[in-house]
């Protein structure tokens, strides 16, 4: 688009140099002339720069589009590689969940059998049978306690679904998202070794209270009441619950 200017300057170099011939000769209708070249000349003048301005806001747009179009991949290829954990994540859940029922039903069925048997011929001929089943019955319970413990535990960070429900990126185990929580009061739970949305969901109020009380007295007007509920919606990913919940709590301030 720059190509213009050069010729343009050149088309009002020579009609300067018309006009300064006609001035010189002389004519009847020169000062017309003069008013309508001029006139002529103002206007190319104003679209020389109409066109420059145009182009200024044409480069700023592909800019902007490039910059864009660059975040726009880097997010999908960061979509993908949350969607791949979570399939990974799915298998390993359907494999606990398995193992699982697996266990159940063979506790379920060595009681059946445990109720089937009278209880005269446990006491009197079968007690070393008995006490195999107890023990294994027990190692089965253990067993089951842990593959639940391995459920539970199995939620994964959507930082996506934070940031749509927030409007802003959400860190995970970041302890600020929980509605009263600042900088300071997060030290101070890090320092009591409470670094993670789970960890602050298992304190009580009174624990809380105690890592607040450790800061000083000006922590005592902070209310630390609803602070493990809240993680524990973080830590579960109930990130439209948890947002309308402080709004709530925000609007009875």
């Amino acid at each position: 688009m720059c190509y213009l200017i050069p010729i343009l300057t050149g088309l009002i170099s020579a009609l300067l140099g018309y006009l300064l011939g006609k001035l010189l000769g002389g004519g009847n209708n020169f000062k017309a002339e003069l008013d309508a070249e001029l006139e002529k000349n103002r206007r190319l003048s104003a679209d020389l720069n109409a066109c420059n301005s145009k182009f200024s806001s044409t480069e700023k747009d592909y800019l902007s589009l490039k910059s864009s179009t660059s975040a726009n991949a880097d997010w999908e290829a960061k979509y993908n590689t949350s969607v791949a954990d979570n399939d990974t994540w799915k298998l390993k859940f359907a494999k606990l969940e398995s193992d699982y029922n697996a266990s159940v039903s063979t506790v379920n069925s060595l009681k059946t059998a445990a109720a089937a048997v009278p209880l005269a011929a446990v006491a009197t001929d079968n007690s070393t049978e008995l006490n195999a089943l107890k023990s294994e019955n027990s190692t089965l319970k253990a067993r089951i306690a842990t593959l639940e413990a391995g459920v539970v535990s199995t939620y994964v960070f959507a930082g996506d679904n934070a940031k749509l429900a927030f409007g802003d990126v959400v860190k995970q185990d970041d302890l600020k998202i929980v509605e009263g929580i600042g900088p300071k009061i997060e030290e101070l739970f890090h320092n009591a070794g409470i670094k993670t949305w789970k960890q602050l969901s298992e304190l009580s109020q009174d624990q809380c209270r105690a890592i607040l009380d450790s800061g000083g007295e000006h922590y005592k007007i902070h209310d630390p009441g609803t602070w493990p509920k809240q993680s524990e919606m973080a830590y579960k990913n109930q990130w439209t619950e948890l947002k309308n919940w402080q709004d709530q709590l925000n609007a009875g301030k």
